[in-house]
């Protein structure tokens, strides 16, 4: 009857709402300028295919390409600190700063940790 119809369309706009929102939540989270501005495009193409390893549940590739993901991400935060304290010595502000800004700006990638 009546009631039935309207639950249903009722749960039809719930769903093409998430649906919405989870592509909006995605397109933000893609946007995330902050880690791309940190890290290469391979690195993040690695940590792609670590994901699609892990869903297969293929762990012997899971571990090695989160290996070989957190030797990237090490490399590119290594190259993005030499950038930002070259930047700081050119407009001639204080390295110290510039030094203690990095490390309070470095997100800590926990997931990653392993004693390698």
């Amino acid at each position: 009857g009546f009631w039935e119809d309207a639950v249903v369309d009722n749960i039809d706009e719930e769903y093409d709402r998430l649906v919405q929102h989870l592509r909006d939540s995605a397109r933000e989270a893609e946007g995330s300028r902050a880690t791309k501005g940190r890290l290469s495009y391979e690195t993040l193409e690695l940590i792609r295919q670590r994901g699609v390893a892990r869903a297969a549940g293929n762990y012997q590739l899971t571990s090695e390409l989160a290996k070989r993901c957190r030797e990237a991400i090490k490399e590119d935060l290594k190259e993005r600190r030499a950038a930002v304290l070259a930047e700081a010595a050119e407009a001639g502000k204080s390295i110290r700063n510039a030094r203690r800004d990095f490390a309070n700006r470095k997100t800590k990638m926990t997931a990653l940790r392993r004693p390698d």
